[in-house]
């Protein structure tokens, strides 16, 4: 009965022996077939308990500890559209960003520049920005905190209304987004830039 198990192979990892036995990458309790081994589970939720054990905030299965424990199932996405969440991020279906661009969810059409669109509350808009031009709009949580000119890897790293721009210079930082119907929204000593969309950067 026992053949099939992940235990019961010989690549499988011994959690307290300091060696990368199935040659993954990971060391004992950091390799997930270690997860509900007891040498590893000092400060971790127990997933099946009904008590915030690590104290983060989130009980057993709706913890990210708990997201490949076998009494939670093994979900890692969003399955859109069938009204449960999923991967215990705290957003069910075309909320996830997981389900941006979906068929399920269809294309977002929230607006970065003022932030609407998007369903939750804690769902922001966000486009991103190159030299070649502007992608579509997503949602996005939670909102980043990034202003004019802060460093940022993508929009999102951004606050709401800002995109994140390499520009001639390689290094990316945050930029206000303006429309190029009215340009005079862009902070002092910028200019709304635009390759022909609605939207625009202020440099």
């Amino acid at each position: 009965d026992c053949a099939a198990s992940p235990l019961c192979g010989e690549d499988y990892e011994v959690c307290t022996n300091g060696v990368d036995d199935d040659g993954d990458g990971f060391v004992d309790c950091d390799d997930q077939d270690c997860f509900n081994h007891v040498a590893c589970n000092e400060g971790r939720e127990d997933c099946t308990n009904g008590l915030d054990d690590d104290g983060d905030g989130f009980v057993d299965c709706w913890d990210q500890d708990c997201m490949n424990d076998p009494s939670c199932g093994v979900v890692m996405e969003e399955i859109c559209g069938n009204g449960v969440d999923d991967d215990f991020d705290g957003l069910i279906d075309c909320e996830d960003e997981d389900c941006v661009n979906t068929p399920e969810c269809g294309t977002t059409q929230c607006d970065p520049y003022s932030d609407v669109g998007c369903t939750g509350s804690t769902s922001h808009c966000y486009i991103e920005v190159s030299m070649s031009g502007i992608g579509d709009p997503y949602c996005f949580s939670p909102a980043g905190t990034g202003i004019q000119g802060d460093g940022c890897a993508v929009s999102s790293d951004c606050e709401p209304g800002f995109v994140c721009f390499a520009g001639f210079t390689g290094t990316s930082t945050c930029v206000a987004i303006c429309l190029t119907a009215d340009p005079s929204a862009c902070p002092d000593n910028t200019s709304c830039m635009s390759n022909g969309s609605e939207y625009g950067i202020c440099m």
